[in-house]
């Protein structure tokens, strides 16, 4: 089975780690942005101007020691240049859509979360089985969104309902033959047979 980690930055990333690699010992891992710091990947997608000044460097470094690739957006040379990816070896091409960001199936298709790029790209590289670590959503609280983060900072929870959990929703409809294995304590409502939820210190729970 073509198996994928897709590796976010949420709360619960670095602790729900291990428990996705002992599962899928095999699988081709992608990651975004302060997820680096974590684990070194297969594929590392960077694009913004913010995580570029922070991991632009980092990932340069990797992609001359280590078989990791690096992927951003395609923009000009200039831009591409300025954010310090001007070496990544893939530039990704996603098509706009009108309104709502949704997940279409057999293209990348613009979003406005860099994990979700990540996810496009393991779907379009043939994923059967998707290991989603640090993909949880926004609390719905004040307290830290990311594993990173020492203190606690008020968020936007309306991402989680208004962005995240209608474009997951969409791929999970869109996907019945690609298992989805989310890890960690979800913020947001996804279901479908072909989705798994692996809470903190829990046994899988189907959905």
């Amino acid at each position: 089975m073509n198996t994928w980690l897709v590796l976010g930055s949420s709360t619960n990333a670095k602790r729900m780690l291990p428990i996705a690699q002992a599962d899928g010992p095999g699988a081709t891992t992608i990651s975004t942005n302060d997820a680096i710091a974590l684990l070194t990947p297969r594929y590392y997608f960077l694009s913004d101007t913010i995580s570029c000044r922070e991991y632009a460097e980092e990932a340069r470094r990797l992609q001359n020691t280590t078989d990791m690739q690096l992927i951003t957006l395609r923009m000009p040379v200039s831009t591409l240049e300025l954010r310090g990816v001007h070496t990544a070896q893939v530039l990704l091409e996603p098509r706009r859509q009108g309104g709502a960001h949704r997940f279409t199936r057999g293209q990348i298709s613009q979003c406005f979360f860099s994990g979700l790029y990540c996810v496009q790209f393991a779907l379009a590289r043939g994923a059967e089985r998707l290991l989603l670590v640090g993909h949880e959503g926004y609390p719905q609280n004040d307290t830290p969104a990311y594993f990173f983060e020492r203190s606690n900072q008020p968020r936007n929870i309306s991402w989680s309902e208004k962005h995240l959990a209608p474009w997951w929703q969409s791929c999970v409809d869109a996907c019945p033959d690609v298992d989805f294995h989310f890890y960690g304590d979800l913020q947001m409502e996804i279901t479908g047979a072909n989705v798994t939820r692996i809470p903190c210190d829990e046994p899988a729970e189907v959905c």
